[in-house]
């Protein structure tokens, strides 16, 4: 992973990353960090790069320009995830960690004195995020907090790749207490059952010690594990069914962002989302799903493509919609799990499509799931994530309440870049 950090103070990032497990992750090529000096874009003789606020005010403000032209020497052009350190921006958490270690590429703004050029964020800045409600000098250390929590993710940095999983926050439950020798410290003995062996009876104990530091001290996290436990309890009723959704749970990979009594959504990542349904009529194996969807599309040849995407157009557009769409690779989207599909070429012909990847959702809709079903399409919509819906006439009331409907189409496929 490559990390761009655009900072005054380069120094400071550079003392900092080539020590410890981050230097030792460096010297084995697994992180890249990459700080840049943004004076060295200034077009000022003396790399002056800050100047007096419009309106008045104390303080000096970061040009726009230099930042500018900072952050396209570190994109190379690129679409990257850039991240503003600031006070204002959203809490820094585990989660939010672990999400920035899918990405190839951070990009990391440190400001300085009050601040940078309102226009220069607006244009490059994906994540505004914060490490406490408070002020720092600078934004260096914010940045390197970052750089540390989110390189334990990534596979490798930690010489046990469990430790990143077992550690504090996991399942929103604080870490338990560890020892180590000799037994017995200012008459303080370790605690018995770690000396046992027994690694049933440890587990146990450490997640008992878990649970009553995290209820002590952090009420906040210890209500999320009080909802996710009880959420695994409600999905093991049926466990076969839910199995992925619990598994996602219990690793601590997934987190409830929506329920109701009939429909439950899983966030695993940015834009990766299980559905689970408490109606059993609904319940669908995905390959019969995506052979229905075929089926009615041969049989109809009414659909409707909304798309921004000419290659996907043209595609649909051609005489044999089967053949062309069943080659089209795509996420299979069922209320029961999440799974990715790679469609088989039709008579053996390949399409390329440069991996265009899309989800494919089938559910009944009514007034009851209709805000889950919003929420899903707008995560999608946020996320840049191809998505495609299929449903009946009998749904008109409820897709007319989301805005969109045809009267007389009774396949509606919907797709965004």
């Amino acid at each position: 992973m490559n990390f761009s950090v655009l900072t005054l103070f380069p120094q400071m990032i550079e003392d900092v990353v080539n020590t410890s497990i981050i230097g030792r992750a460096k010297k084995n090529n697994l992180i890249n960090v990459n700080a840049i000096n943004i004076r060295d874009f200034s077009d000022d003789k003396h790399g002056k790069v800050d100047d007096y606020t419009y309106g008045g005010g104390a303080g000096m403000l970061i040009q726009a320009e230099p930042v500018f032209k900072a952050f396209n020497h570190a994109s190379n052009g690129k679409k990257v995830r850039t991240v503003y350190v600031t006070p204002q921006g959203k809490p820094f958490c585990q989660d939010m960690a672990k999400d920035f270690a899918k990405e190839d590429d951070l990009v990391i703004i440190c400001g300085h004195y009050e601040g940078i050029d309102e226009r220069v964020l607006e244009e490059v800045v994906t994540d505004y995020v914060s490490v406490g409600d408070f002020v720092l000098t600078g934004g260096e250390l914010a940045a390197l907090i970052i750089i540390d929590a989110t390189s334990r993710f990534i596979s490798g940095v930690l010489s046990n790749d469990a430790s990143s999983e077992t550690e504090s926050f996991h399942m929103d439950l604080l870490e338990y207490p560890q020892y180590t020798r000799p037994e017995e410290w200012h008459g303080k003995k370790v605690p018995e059952v770690l000396l046992t062996g027994n690694h049933k009876d440890v587990e146990a104990w450490r997640l008992e010690k878990s649970i009553e530091k995290t209820k002590a001290v952090r009420p906040d996290l210890y209500k999320n594990y009080e909802d996710r436990i009880r959420m695994i309890d409600k999905l093991s009723k049926k466990k076969r069914n839910n199995i992925f959704a619990i598994e996602s749970l219990k690793s601590g990979r997934g987190k409830v962002v929506f329920e109701n009594d009939d429909l439950v959504i899983i966030e695993e990542g940015k834009g990766n989302f299980l559905e689970v349904s408490f109606k059993e009529d609904i319940f669908k194996d995905a390959e019969n799903l995506r052979h229905e969807l075929y089926g009615t599309v041969l049989k109809k040849g009414a659909v409707r493509f909304y798309t921004a995407d000419p290659n996907l157009k043209d595609l649909i557009e051609r005489e044999n919609i089967f053949r062309n769409f069943r080659s089209y690779r795509m996420f299979c989207y069922t209320v029961r799990e999440n799974l990715k599909c790679k469609a088989d070429s039709f008579d053996n012909e390949k399409y390329d499509f440069e991996s265009i990847h899309g989800i494919l959702i089938k559910t009944d809709l009514t007034d009851e799931n209709i805000h889950g079903f919003s929420f899903l399409v707008n995560k999608y919509k946020e996320n840049g994530i191809p998505f495609v819906f299929c449903t009946g006439d009998e749904n008109a009331s409820v897709l007319k309440k989301l805005g969109f409907y045809e009267a007389d189409r009774e396949i509606f496929v919907f797709t965004n870049d």
